[in-house]
């Protein structure tokens, strides 16, 4: 498969759904072996999004099925020690359909490491946050809680888990695309703070979000520094 390197752009345009492909039988299997619904990893437990009144609201729907969202965390009755990533992830990949990507704030293009966490773990992401997902992840890859509400939500995880068909649409993205983590890591935080005190080729913008989006925006922000690298 020859994968490109895309990115998120204000309007993203990505294969028609309908042309994605099935799954293989390998993934298929490993869909049908997981017997959990729903993950949930959060430790920060006082939030301005209400994430977890949602999360309470759409478990009280699900144990009326005997059905549940297992809490990781501070925040709920299980643990998986924050530090240890692999075998985390490794509880996601082996036994869970769906992975709760909450964000505990409301911003635009503000998407942490949750929903990549589903994607690159067998897992549906179900997203809960103010950016557009459109832009990041492709159709039928994800599902927004926040769109749905609690209950349409709820029932879409029970019609979803039920079906195994259903299921396996939510990954046929995987035919065109790949999620890969930045392996630059400190090394890319480092020149960003070198540019950061540099004062030589510094350019500032009264209007950061027109610069930066190419459209005008009611956001006026200055003195941005652009030319980071």
């Amino acid at each position: 498969m020859d994968y490109r390197t895309i990115g998120p752009s204000l309007d993203m345009k990505w294969i028609d759904e309908r042309h994605l492909g099935e799954i293989d039988e390998r993934l298929k299997g490993k869909l049908r072996n997981k017997t959990k619904l729903a993950a949930m990893f959060v430790s920060f437990c006082l939030d301005t999004s209400g994430r977890l009144k949602f999360v309470n609201r759409t478990r009280k729907i699900l144990q009326r099925y005997h059905y549940d969202i297992d809490i990781y965390g501070y925040c709920g009755s299980l643990s998986c020690p924050k530090l240890q990533t692999k075998s985390c992830d490794n509880i996601v990949n082996k036994h869970y359909k769906f992975y709760l990507a909450f964000e505990n704030s409301f911003s635009e293009d503000y998407i942490t490491e949750k929903a990549l966490r589903a994607l690159q773990n067998n897992a549906v992401p179900i997203v809960y946050g103010g950016s557009n997902y459109k832009r990041f992840l492709p159709p039928l890859s994800y599902i927004d809680a926040l769109h749905l509400g609690a209950a349409r939500l709820a029932d879409l995880m029970l019609d979803v888990s039920r079906d195994e068909t259903k299921l396996f649409d939510y990954f046929k993205w995987r035919n065109q695309y790949s999620y890969k983590d930045n392996t630059a890591g400190e090394e890319v935080m480092c020149q960003l703070c070198a540019r950061l005190n540099e004062d030589e080729g510094r350019d500032t913008y009264p209007e950061f979000r027109k610069w930066w989006n190419h459209r005008e925006t009611n956001c006026n922000m200055t003195h941005l520094i652009h030319r980071l690298f």
